[in-house]
């Protein structure tokens, strides 16, 4: 499958959040990323499907009818899950566009393909840190939401 990296963003950021506030305020923030990509022109979206943001951006993606998802989702990542989360999880897989398995690291394969990063984050986590830092080395513009600093910064 090709991509057009102009159009195409990818979206990443942490599995667990503390606390409802801070779920919250980063569903928010994770849609108006969403929608200022679209304003630049963004269309097709990348996820590697981890629980929380990953999938909440899929899901704001989905609801979308004109932008498209591209699933990455790692082999059998779901098997530790609890049984609802598996339930969601096949849910937005069968109503993405199309679904990949991406031999090797995902994050580097989505990076490699987008022009833009779309990231909550909250300056800790050492799983995006490297993700992050891997996107701009490769030259990725991005937004990046600091959920516990509730405040937006670029990449």
């Amino acid at each position: 499958m090709q991509f057009d990296t102009n159009t195409t963003a990818m979206i990443i950021g942490l599995q667990n959040l503390y606390n409802l506030t801070t779920v919250e305020t980063s569903k928010i923030a994770l849609k108006r990323m969403i929608n200022r990509a679209k304003e630049l022109g963004y269309s097709t979206f990348l996820s590697g499907m981890r629980l929380g943001v990953e999938q909440w951006g899929a899901a704001n993606v989905i609801d979308d009818p004109v932008l498209s998802l591209v699933a990455c989702p790692k082999e059998a990542q779901q098997q530790s899950w609890q049984w609802t989360q598996q339930l969601m999880y096949q849910k937005l897989l069968e109503n993405t566009s199309t679904v990949l398995l991406v031999n090797g690291d995902i994050y580097k394969w989505m990076c490699d393909r987008s022009s833009l990063v779309l990231a909550v984050w909250d300056d800790q986590e050492a799983e995006i840190q490297t993700e992050l830092v891997y996107a701009k080395t490769v030259g990725l513009k991005g937004i990046i939401f600091n959920s516990l600093a509730v405040d937006y910064k670029a990449l």
